[in-house]
């Protein structure tokens, strides 16, 4: 999830985790965790410093969905020479649903598949509905 987003932002956020946990009490979703993430990071592989601002799962996202049908685009949108950086930039969504099934991510949400936009709360009605929401 996306710090500091906007009030409506932030609402959505806790409604979504709200379902997740329900969901897991329910007994639908083994396991929750959460974690935080800024506006927009380095680019992963563009920036080898050690102080490199690109959290690990942005990464592990991005290669899951590399040489699959599913694009992470436009909700992980890369910027070229962004006025603050002198890297390309990712600017990441302001919330992400990655289900793992035996320990790997098999699925991603927000994505794209062709021209069909899944969305996390897609994700959510599939999983309360007992269907499968691997989508890589």
């Amino acid at each position: 999830m996306r710090r500091f987003a906007p009030d409506a932002a932030q609402q959505r956020q806790r409604d979504v985790l709200e379902r997740v946990e329900k969901l897991a009490e329910e007994g639908l979703v083994e396991e929750v965790t959460h974690e935080w993430w800024s506006t927009r990071v380095c680019t992963p592989g563009t920036d080898d410093s050690e102080g490199s601002s690109c959290p690990m799962i942005v990464e592990e996202l991005l290669d899951a969905a590399d040489g699959t049908s599913i694009s992470l685009q436009p909700a992980f949108r890369r910027a070229t020479g962004h006025e603050t950086a002198d890297s390309d930039v990712l600017y990441l969504p302001v919330i992400c649903l990655v289900v793992r099934e035996d320990g790997e991510v098999a699925g991603i949400y927000p994505a794209c598949d062709g021209q069909t936009h899944h969305r996390v709360e897609d994700a959510l009605d599939r999983i309360e509905s007992g269907e499968g929401v691997s989508n890589l």
